[in-house]
């Protein structure tokens, strides 16, 4: 025979620590927590304003639909920080010396090359 086990075996009902295991009773495990019930879906999409953009110093700094900051003005003045700014663009040379507004060289970015400009976003 075995020398350990001689005689008969009881349980106590407390947990017993080997180590970093702990083993305890034959206990039904607790019932999981039910799931949640799931959210709402998506909300509509935001309208996008291409006339304004965020942002931050000049135009340079500006961010436009593309990001979530100048989806919005909520959302730039809001948790973004920024300055919403109405936009446009101008058909310039060497940076600021731009051409007055109806100008045909202000007419898009081709006859602004036309014209040897830069077509340069301005508040």
């Amino acid at each position: 025979g075995d020398v350990c086990g001689s005689g008969p075996e009881h349980c106590s009902g407390a947990p017993a620590y080997i180590s970093n295991w702990r083993l305890t009773t034959d206990t039904p495990a607790p019932p999981a927590p039910p799931h949640p019930a799931p959210g709402p879906g998506p909300g509509p999409a935001p309208v996008v304003d291409a006339t304004h953009m965020c942002c931050w110093g000049g135009a340079e700094g500006c961010k436009g639909a593309e990001d979530w900051c100048g989806q919005a003005s909520e959302n730039c003045q809001g948790k973004c920080g920024g300055k919403w700014s109405q936009v446009s663009h101008k058909c310039c040379y060497g940076g600021q010396n731009c051409k007055a507004d109806g100008d045909w060289c202000n007419g898009g970015q081709g006859p602004c090359s036309q014209c040897s400009g830069q077509w340069t976003r301005v508040l």
